[in-house]
């Protein structure tokens, strides 16, 4: 979004985000395919935001972690503690996304958000299309870890 929105996402908001980290107020995590300074060159920001951090990358999860993650229950889930996919679903989306975490929480909110409208067949659809919107991302999954204290 950095390109899309120069007016909204300007240095200002890339320091005054990064005196929040400075103080320990906020601590964030950036998900991206490129390293976030080949960002700050692309778009001309000069903030010092984009000095924080380190790359961590992130590779597939393990069997029981993807289990847990398709397990999770929803934020707004009458008991706190039924899962928010079917086990059904959670098949759906494990063969679809395999162990990789960004594809698995694709699937999952594709099969989610689409369970009323269109089903299984369109969620398919959807996370079809935007496997392939993101397939740089899924080729180079990486997270960047912006925090002040690494201990935190």
């Amino acid at each position: 979004y950095l390109g899309k929105f120069p007016d909204e996402f300007t240095n200002d908001f890339y320091e005054n985000l990064r005196a929040l980290l400075n103080s320990s107020l906020i601590m964030l995590a950036v998900v991206s395919k490129d390293p976030l300074g080949k960002m700050k060159q692309k778009f001309n920001v000069t903030s010092r935001f984009f000095n924080l951090g380190q790359h961590i990358y992130l590779g597939d999860f393990k069997d029981d972690d993807v289990k847990k993650l398709l397990a999770l229950p929803c934020l707004e889930a009458h008991s706190g503690s039924d899962a928010c996919l079917t086990t059904d679903e959670q098949n759906y989306a494990r063969q679809w996304a395999g162990n990789h975490p960004y594809a698995l929480a694709l699937a999952a909110y594709s099969i989610y958000n689409l369970r009323r409208n269109g089903g299984i067949k369109e969620a398919r659809k959807r996370f079809d299309l935007e496997i392939s919107l993101n397939s740089g991302l899924l080729k180079n999954y990486k997270i960047l870890k912006l925090l002040h204290n690494p201990y935190l």
